[in-house]
């Protein structure tokens, strides 16, 4: 593995092309992050369904992009309170940078770190029908925003027609906590908001949060709610929440299914973690810089599969403790193929 680096020099960016009829992506080495993935659109061109993630590099950018968009997100994706948490009995303090909360891993989080990519040995980017793809490496050191023993990292994203695949391994020299995810935001329209577009979540329950966005109380039922995605809804209100999987952590299944009636594209998500958080990008506004200018508020999706917020201050959630001998993956697909969602209920 290669040393993490925080350089300044220039990123080197990767395209993965399945041709006319397939997915095409860029991924780039600042926060290992996928810049666009474009599709057909019908009529002869094409239409990138990546939000919010611009030709900026995270690593340099300043505050008017946001800096997690299309970028993994680590050591721990989303928010522990309080910026520590107990490990074997000991408490560990962590860099905060929401507040007193630690968010996406902290200030300098994964996101905001120079990967090493390359192609996968023996492959092509360019691909046809066949599977390509591209590799990152980083390596966090010890302490790393306060995060205990050496994280090798490993991110392989692979392209096989319709679909992108993305698998993440991590191993480290020390008990530690890990929970990795993609931050992609996702226009399936290619333009204007989100707020015609209707999701389906295979969960049962959610996460209440308060005012900091920390889960409160225990796992609650969607039924009944304006969180009960088990039917396809539409996402025009605020959502920024954990979905509890109703499967658990476990093999790579289906989560979510997101549909733009208007252009009647879809896209399914698989994911092996146990939860996945919903955000509406209720903080992009005319400040933030977009591809084609200024970014809009609900202009993109954000469905990160990931283990539960504040995990490692909950003994009642699904562990994120990743000890020596033991190795850390996280399987993530977003398959463009088949029919579209029917009409919400």
């Amino acid at each position: 593995m290669t040393t993490d680096t925080r350089t300044r020099e220039p990123e080197r960016r990767f395209m993965l092309d399945g041709g006319d009829g397939g997915l095409r992506a860029v991924i780039a080495e600042g926060g290992a992050r996928l810049i666009s993935l474009t599709m057909p659109d019908g009529q002869g061109g094409r239409v990138d369904v990546v939000h919010g993630t611009r030709g900026h590099d995270p690593v340099t950018a300043g505050c008017t992009v946001d800096i997690h968009a299309g970028t993994i997100c680590g050591r721990y994706a989303n928010r522990i309170a309080g910026a520590r948490c107990p490990i074997d009995g000991h408490m560990v303090v962590l860099a905060a940078n929401e507040g007193a909360t630690s968010l996406h891993g902290g200030p300098e989080g994964f996101g905001q770190r120079r990967w090493r990519g390359g192609t996968l040995p023996g492959g092509s980017l360019s691909c046809g029908a066949l599977s390509c793809g591209a590799g990152f490496r980083l390596e966090s050191p010890a302490g790393d925003q306060g995060f205990p023993g050496r994280l090798a990292v490993e991110a392989v994203y692979r392209l096989a027609g319709m679909r992108l695949s993305l698998e993440i391994t991590a191993i480290t020299d020390a008990p530690t906590v890990v929970n990795l995810s993609q931050h992609v935001y996702w226009n399936l329209a290619g333009s204007g908001t989100i707020t015609g577009h209707d999701l389906a979540i295979a969960a049962a329950y959610y996460l209440a949060v308060d005012a900091a966005l920390l889960p409160v109380g225990a796992p609650q039922p969607v039924a009944g709610t304006r969180f009960d995605f088990q039917a396809p809804r539409r996402l025009d209100r605020s959502v920024d929440h954990n979905f509890c999987r109703t499967a658990g952590r476990g093999p790579l299944q289906a989560v979510a299914r997101l549909s733009d009636p208007g252009s009647g594209r879809a896209m399914t998500l698989f994911t092996t973690e146990p939860g996945l958080q919903v955000y509406t990008a209720d903080h992009f506004h005319a400040g933030l810089a977009g591809a084609d200018g200024p970014l809009r508020r609900h202009g993109g999706v954000a469905l990160e599969p990931q283990a539960f917020p504040n995990s490692p201050n909950r003994p009642d959630f699904p562990s994120t403790l990743l000890r020596p001998g033991m190795v850390y993956r996280h399987d993530i697909a977003w398959d463009f193929s088949g029919p579209p969602l029917m009409s919400r209920p």
